[in-house]
């Protein structure tokens, strides 16, 4: 079972993934031009963390940001 915590967590740490996949690629061929678009496709609608903390101070029953909690 998935807590409210975790969820939040994990939306931001996947923001952070994608961003990294785009930003740190230092010409290096691993990540193709076309998964590139893909990510920014994706990124253009995904969460902000300031969009995760309103939704978690709106429903923390589903999201809920703690950061004492890992």
């Amino acid at each position: 079972m998935t807590l409210p915590y975790e969820r939040a967590r994990s939306i931001n740490f996947a923001r952070t993934l994608l961003v990294n996949m785009l930003v740190n690629d230092e010409g290096n061929d691993v990540i193709t031009d076309e998964t590139k678009e893909l990510i920014r496709s994706a990124l253009r609608h995904y969460p902000t963390e300031y969009d995760v903390i309103v939704m978690a101070s709106k429903c923390p029953e589903v999201l809920f940001i703690a950061d004492e909690i890992d």
